[in-house]
This record gives C-alpha cells, sequence and structure tokens, in this order.
C-alpha cells in the first residue's frame, strides 16, 4: 500500500515571518488621494515642510503685545496702546519703547514686540495699559518655525495618516496626498449549494 504524504504543519511565527517575507518583496504601489480621503491610509513617500510653520512669530493668547525690556522687574509700568493687530490682518505695526499693541491669537507679532501679556493680567486705563511686575519676557509667543522649519520632514513614508497629520498637511495647503494602494485579499470564490 502505498504511503501518504500527510502536509507538514510550521508554528504560527514561521508561518508569520514567511508571509512577512512575501510581503515585503512585493510593492503595493501608490495612489493619489483628496486628503479627505487619506484617514488611515499610509504615506508613500517623505513629505518635507515647504516652508517654517508658523510662517512667522505669532501671539499665543488674546492681549497685548510688548517689548521684553519694558517689563517690570519691581512695581507697575504704563505702556501706551498704538493699535489692535487682528489674526489674518495685514496691517502692521511698528513699535518703540513704552508702547504696546492689542492682539489676538495667531496675530503676526508686530516688528519690535517679542513677548505678549496676556488681557487677564493687565489693567487698561484710557489708551494705556498697566503692567505689573512678574511677567516673563518672550512669554506667549509663538516663535516662527516652531512646528516645523521649511525643509523639515514633518511625515515620514510609511507612517498612518491620522487626523493630526491631515491637518498638518491641511496647513501646508495640500489638498492630496500619495498614499500606499490598500491590499487585496485573494481567495477562492464559493459557490452557492445548487438544488437538485
Amino acid at each position: 500500500m502505498p504511503s501518504v504524504e500527510f502536509p507538514r504543519y510550521i508554528s504560527v511565527a514561521d508561518a508569520r515571518a514567511c508571509v512577512v517575507d512575501v510581503c515585503t518583496q512585493r510593492s503595493l504601489g501608490g495612489e493619489r488621494v483628496a486628503l479627505s480621503y487619506g484617514i488611515d491610509r499610509i504615506l508613500r513617500n517623505d513629505l518635507s515642510a515647504p516652508y517654517s510653520l508658523p510662517a512667522f512669530a505669532n501671539s499665543a493668547m488674546d492681549g497685548f503685545a510688548v517689548r521684553g525690556s519694558d517689563l517690570p522687574q519691581f512695581g507697575e509700568r504704563r505702556l501706551r496702546i498704538v493699535g489692535t493687530r487682528l489674526a489674518g490682518s495685514e496691517q502692521d505695526f511698528s513699535i518703540g519703547p513704552g508702547e504696546c499693541v492689542r492682539i489676538t491669537t495667531g496675530a503676526p507679532l508686530p516688528c519690535g514686540c517679542d513677548s505678549v501679556v496676556i488681557k487677564e493680567r493687565v489693567l487698561i486705563d484710557g489708551e494705556e495699559i498697566i503692567v505689573a511686575s512678574g511677567e516673563i519676557a518672550s512669554a506667549n509667543v509663538r516663535p516662527m518655525g516652531e512646528d516645523f522649519h521649511a525643509g523639515d520632514i514633518a511625515i515620514r513614508s510609511g507612517q498612518r495618516l491620522t487626523p493630526a497629520r491631515l491637518g498638518v498637511l491641511a496647513a501646508f495647503g495640500c489638498s492630496h496626498v500619495e498614499v500606499a494602494r490598500r491590499p487585496r485579499v485573494a481567495g477562492v470564490r464559493l459557490h452557492p449549494l445548487r438544488s437538485r
């Protein structure tokens, strides 16, 4: 009677290693999708920052942009309000000693300013503010390039596109992204039982 050869079984770890080996030898290729379809997809190529983000030093809080050298070490100091800087506004200001600018979150820092005192920590008296000691120079400012400098790799190839990473792409003005194609699972198609 001829001997029958039964299939040889391998361990789960060996089977997994075989699957990984086959997968690494095959490329899925890429496709370009809109950001709205990019969630949980895998980035195909490294993405470099086309410019610094933020692109300019800006206020992290609503308050008053001041010169750090004008902040009092002791007691209080009055600073004259010379204008208002809103986020998205193109109006520019240049301040001198003893002056300040009312500023909103995200607005570019006016020329001459390097610090922001939050609005809750000042007393407004007509066209002046009164700042008490204890404020820190350079506080409440997001410097240019705090998140990314131009040329930095912002997202690496092979990373999953999370909502936060899609937000980075949107901040860089991307409307589409190159991602890896989704794998397809091939198998045997089962035919329904035929009635006799």
